[in-house]
C-alpha cells in the first residue's frame, strides 16, 4: 500500500514537472516571438521615418529650385 502511494508521488511529481516545463517553454518562445515582432516593427517604423525625411528634402529642394 505504501508503495502505491509513493508511486502515486512520484507520478504527480512527473507531471508537474512536465506541466511546469512545458509553460516555461511556451513563455520562452512566446517571449522571443515578441521580441523579434518588436524588432521587425521597429526595422518598419525606421524605414518610414527615413523615408519621410527623404520625401520632405525633395520637397524642399524642388520648391529651392529657380524656375527656367
Amino acid at each position: 500500500m505504501r508503495l502505491i502511494f509513493c508511486l502515486k508521488g512520484i507520478s504527480r511529481a512527473k507531471t508537474s514537472f512536465v506541466l511546469l516545463s512545458t509553460l516555461i517553454l511556451i513563455a520562452l518562445i512566446s517571449s522571443i516571438m515578441l521580441g523579434i515582432f518588436l524588432i521587425h516593427a521597429n526595422e518598419i517604423a525606421s524605414l518610414q521615418n527615413i523615408d519621410h525625411y527623404y520625401e520632405k528634402r525633395l520637397e524642399e529642394l524642388v520648391q529651392s529650385e529657380p524656375d527656367p
